[in-house]
C-alpha cells in the first residue's frame, strides 16, 4: 500500500514539474534605442559658439552577473540591459545595439543639437576637444513586493572631455539618470523601453546643464578666438 501510494506521489510530483515546464515560457526582449529621442530643453551649450568634437570608443564598467536563458545560466553581452521575472515566465531584455555604443550616439546628438560638429576619426586632428567616458550603468532594476512589481531604469555614465592638444588640460565626471514605475502584473515591453530610453534623456540633461562642463568648454572657445586674432595679426 505504501509503495503504491510512493508510486502516485512520485507520477504527480513528475507531472507537475512537466506542466510548470509547459507553461515556463523565455522571452528576450530586444528594445529599440532609436526612440532615446533628443532632448527638446534649452541647454548653455548652444551658447557656447561651434566648437568641433571628436569622440572615442567608451568602455564599459557595468556590473553584470548573467541570467537564465533557455535554462541555462549565461553570461550576458554588451546588449544587456535587464532581467525580469513574472510567475514562470523570464524575460531578457537586451538593447538593438552594444551600450557604449548607445551613450556615444546619445551625447554626439546633444553635442549637434547645440551647434556643434562631429567629426569621425579620419578627422581626429581638427577636433577641438575629445570626448572619451565609461559606462557604470544602463540597466532595469526589479523589486517585487506581495502586491507590486517596482522597476527602475538607471544610467550612469563617467564623461571625460579633454583637450586634443593638452590631454592634461580636462574635465572628469559622474552623470546620471533614471526612471521608475511600477505595477502589480508587470510592465508592458515598450514601457521598458521607454523607461530605459527616458533615464538617457535625463542622463544627458545632467551632462549638458553642468556648469563645469560648460564653463571648461567657454575656455576652450576664448582661448581658439585668442589664436584666431593672432593669426588674422601676424599676417
Amino acid at each position: 500500500m505504501i509503495k503504491r501510494y510512493e508510486q502516485k506521489y512520485s507520477i504527480i510530483l513528475a507531472l507537475t514539474f512537466l506542466v510548470f515546464g509547459l507553461i515556463a515560457c523565455h522571452y528576450q526582449i530586444i528594445v529599440d534605442t532609436n526612440q532615446a529621442s533628443e532632448l527638446k530643453i534649452g541647454s548653455p551649450l548652444k551658447g557656447i559658439g561651434p566648437l568641433t568634437f571628436f569622440i572615442e570608443p567608451f568602455t564599459s564598467a557595468r556590473h553584470i552577473t548573467g541570467v537564465f536563458t533557455k535554462g541555462k545560466f549565461q553570461e550576458n553581452g554588451p546588449n544587456y540591459i535587464g532581467y525580469d521575472a513574472i510567475g514562470y515566465n523570464t524575460k531578457t531584455y537586451l538593447a538593438d545595439k552594444p551600450i557604449t555604443q548607445v551613450v556615444e550616439t546619445a551625447i554626439g546628438k546633444e553635442l549637434q543639437r547645440n551647434g556643434h560638429v562631429l567629426i569621425d576619426s579620419t578627422k581626429q586632428k581638427e577636433a577641438d576637444v575629445i570626448i572619451s567616458g565609461v559606462v557604470y550603468k544602463y540597466d532595469i532594476n526589479t523589486n517585487a513586493t506581495s502586491t507590486t512589481n517596482h522597476y527602475s531604469a538607471e544610467v550612469s555614465v563617467r564623461i571625460i572631455a579633454s583637450l586634443r592638444n593638452n590631454p592634461d588640460s580636462s574635465i572628469s565626471k559622474i552623470f546620471n539618470g533614471s526612471k521608475a514605475d511600477q505595477s502589480a502584473w508587470g510592465l508592458k515591453n515598450e514601457t521598458l523601453g521607454i523607461m530605459t530610453n527616458e533615464a538617457l534623456r535625463n542622463m544627458l540633461a545632467d551632462f549638458t546643464n553642468d556648469p563645469e562642463l560648460i564653463e571648461f568648454l567657454k575656455k576652450v572657445k576664448c582661448n581658439n578666438e585668442k589664436k584666431e586674432e593672432s593669426i588674422k595679426f601676424n599676417k
